[in-house]
């Protein structure tokens, strides 16, 4: 499976699991409060996986590359628990569709978390030199611009993401003989 795949299927396992919850709310199983805490608590968990996919992608190019796989940095890049608690109290007091809201804010939330562990990752390791942009399957006219050819940019730039982007930076590495 590739990053784009996982963080994918993360973000729908999350949101149906999102989903379950707010219908055990609306049947009375749940109270409202118990539904927040637990919606909030299931986000951070997996905002935590999203990173561990990013760092379990990146050490796969480290081994593709003949490099020793670096120890995992265990990065924290998970929203604030108050945020997402009222984030996911103002999707419930909304007149719109709030399964859809809910489902969304699941899926970004995973994406976000990802992408943000996938660029921090990047820059604690000295042995990438820079990076090219790994497309997702879906990518919008911007990230195929983006991609420029398959151009190198520089470890230290930030890779330009947006809401629902699965792209990623594909490492280039200092002293590899090229293959």
């Amino acid at each position: 499976m590739t990053y784009e795949t996982n963080v994918a299927a993360l973000g729908e396992k999350t949101s149906n699991l999102i989903e379950g919850l707010w219908v055990k709310h609306m049947t009375g199983t749940l109270s409202f409060d118990e539904f927040s805490v637990t919606a909030t608590r299931l986000l951070v968990s997996a905002q935590a996986k999203g990173v561990a996919i990013s760092e379990l992608t990146l050490a796969g190019y480290f081994q593709q590359a003949g490099l020793a796989v670096p120890a995992f940095q265990g990065l924290q890049t998970v929203a604030s628990t108050d945020g997402l608690q009222k984030a996911v109290a103002t999707i419930a007091a909304s007149d719109l569709d709030t399964v859809m809201q809910l489902r969304r804010l699941a899926t970004a939330e995973v994406m976000e978390a990802a992408g943000n562990g996938y660029q921090k990752a990047m820059k604690g390791y000295k042995q990438i030199e820079g990076y090219t942009r790994g497309l997702d399957s879906g990518a919008c006219e911007l990230c195929r611009w983006l991609y420029k050819d398959g151009f190198v940019y520089p470890a230290g730039q930030s890779m330009h993401r947006h809401k629902g982007c699965l792209c990623h930076p594909v490492p280039t590495f200092k002293n590899v003989p090229k293959g």
